[in-house]
């Protein structure tokens, strides 16, 4: 599982989350929530994540995978 973290998280129903992190397992986004504290062997992007209805993460046009 890879966890990466953004300073925006656009979820598929149009909802922004600010300052969250997404799971991913392949290239399937399993887990998304708010950047509360510090995670241990979370990656930090800058900018936004786009979670697509099919369940993938993209950043900067490019599909995120584990």
């Amino acid at each position: 599982m890879r966890k990466i973290a953004a300073h925006f998280v656009e979820l598929p129903e149009g909802d922004i989350l600010r300052q969250a992190v997404v799971e991913i397992e392949g290239s399937t986004v399993v887990r998304w929530y708010a950047f509360t504290e510090e995670q241990p062997m979370t990656e930090w992007l800058g900018g936004t994540i786009v979670v697509t209805p099919e369940r993938l993460a993209v950043h900067d046009g490019k599909v995120i995978t584990e």
